[in-house]
């Protein structure tokens, strides 16, 4: 089976950001639960109008998270209840 090259790419900076969540224990605690990710880089535009019409579609089975990276870098997380600056590894 091949997937759309744009799920694999979402599919990434997903990954990318549950590594975050697994070394960071005050995210965890700093987002609802459950919540819909939505995982977004600005400097590429198709990603982001695909992101953001696949998070139309996931309306309803939590709130958003919004996950901004640049290229692989996890910069800002947008949650319900305000912005997350994500702890940087040393």
């Amino acid at each position: 089976m091949v997937r759309n090259p744009m799920e694999l790419r979402i599919g990434r900076l997903h990954g990318l950001f549950v590594e975050h969540l697994l070394r960071d224990p005050g995210l965890r605690e700093a987002l609802p639960h459950p919540f819909v990710l939505v995982a977004l880089d600005p400097s590429d535009p198709e990603l982001m109008a695909y992101a953001l019409e696949a998070a139309k579609r996931s309306a309803g089975e939590g709130p958003m998270v919004y996950a901004l990276f640049q290229g692989e870098e996890l910069r800002l997380i947008i949650a319900p209840e305000g912005p997350i600056l994500p702890a940087r590894a040393a």
